[in-house]
């Protein structure tokens, strides 16, 4: 059993090694253009601020922490330190033409606005979101609590 599994890890690897192999360098260059024209680098940037914002809404007590925060994720996920990934990321994703339509769309005036108003929208979301979570916490907490006494009975 072990075997096969080693196997099937080996061939899952392998293959994920074989498709990044096939992104050609014209490709991987149409994926880069692409970030550089969304301005990814200040799109990743007001996003860390919009996700610092929110945790410290969320969770006052990290305050005094959000200097140390606020340097760590502008170091971890800056352009510099994950740029080629996301670049490699969107290669894989789309094709080198569809990078390309998305570059013309990109620079059309609707583009521009979807390119700004990605970080507000993704805030607004994680917004909602926590919203939701924090009024059905209850029933959250209500249905672990029956799941450990199914635990507890079952031993």
């Amino acid at each position: 059993m072990k075997r096969l599994f080693l196997a099937a890890a080996l061939c899952l690897l392998a293959a994920g090694s074989a498709r990044a192999q096939d992104i050609s360098a014209s490709h991987l260059q149409a994926s880069v253009d692409l970030l550089m024209q969304m301005d990814m680098e200040g799109i990743m940037a007001r996003s860390i601020d919009s996700v610092m914002d929110a945790q410290l809404q969320a969770n006052p007590q990290l305050g005094p922490f959000e200097d140390i925060m606020r340097e760590f994720m502008a170091d971890a996920m800056s352009w510099d330190a994950v740029g080629d990934d996301l670049a490699r990321v969107y290669a894989e994703a789309y094709t080198e033409a569809e990078l390309r339509e998305l570059g013309v769309f990109y620079a059309t005036d609707l583009g521009q606005k979807t390119i700004q108003l990605m970080p507000v929208l993704m805030q607004q979301g994680m917004e909602i979101g926590q919203q939701v979570v924090l009024e059905r916490q209850p029933e959250l907490e209500r249905r672990i609590e029956e799941r450990v006494r199914e635990l507890e009975s079952q031993n």
